[in-house]
């Protein structure tokens, strides 16, 4: 598993912000977590999968166009569910639908296409399985986010930069830091950090670069 992004970014909106918009679409918030990138950034594929969709979404009556892709992971995990990951807002596929990606490949350009206030690369991920016919379905559709988690629970390691001190930090177990005092790596502690990786939180008030 690696990081779509390879910038430093600034998370613009995480995952479950309420709001009217996201309820008039069914959701009880927001499906996905947003990192504030410029235009034509690098999108990567996070892990081996294959290229499910490539989606051109025409919104409202102004025909603005919505550019999004979705990748499946092609190995199940130990609970037989395929992970998959959608990125939103995209200027470019770089992809292909049907094509088979390794970790690391890149598959799209960021951008600021569809319902969107500003440039940034909306993330998000979902589990599927496989029914007794062989067809995948999401196992998670009743969630109020049509099945979609935070995507930021899935990354292990990350370097926190608050108030100009860094941190590294591991999700969910051990917090180590380099350079800081023990009151603010508390602080970072105290976040809420759990054992279940769907309902871990993640500091959005901090630069967060992926290793």
């Amino acid at each position: 598993m690696r990081f779509p992004i390879n910038k430093p970014y600034f998370i613009s909106q995480k995952f479950g912000n309420p709001g009217e918009f996201y309820t008039s679409m069914g959701l009880v918030g927001h499906n996905g977590t947003d990192v504030a990138v410029p235009t034509g950034t690098f999108v990567y594929a996070p892990f081996d999968g294959v290229i499910h969709k490539t989606i051109e979404e025409v919104v409202g009556s102004s025909g603005t166009r919505g550019l999004g892709i979705t990748l499946r992971a092609t190995e199940k995990d130990y609970k037989d569910r395929y992970l998959a990951f959608i990125n939103w807002h995209l200027s470019k596929f770089v992809a292909e639908e049907n094509q088979v990606v390794k970790k690391g490949d890149l598959i799209a350009l960021s951008g600021n296409t569809g319902q969107s206030s500003g440039p940034h690369d909306h993330i998000g991920a979902k589990y599927y399985k496989k029914n007794f016919w062989g067809n995948f379905y999401n196992i998670n559709i009743d969630n109020g986010y049509e099945g979609y988690f935070d995507p930021m629970t899935l990354f292990m390691e990350y370097i926190i930069n608050a108030k100009g001190t860094q941190f590294l930090l591991f999700l969910p177990y051990k917090i180590a830091f380099s350079i800081g005092d023990v009151e603010e790596l508390n602080k970072i502690k105290a976040r809420g950090l759990s054992e279940t990786p769907e309902s871990r939180e993640v500091p959005t008030d901090y630069m967060v670069y992926p290793l």
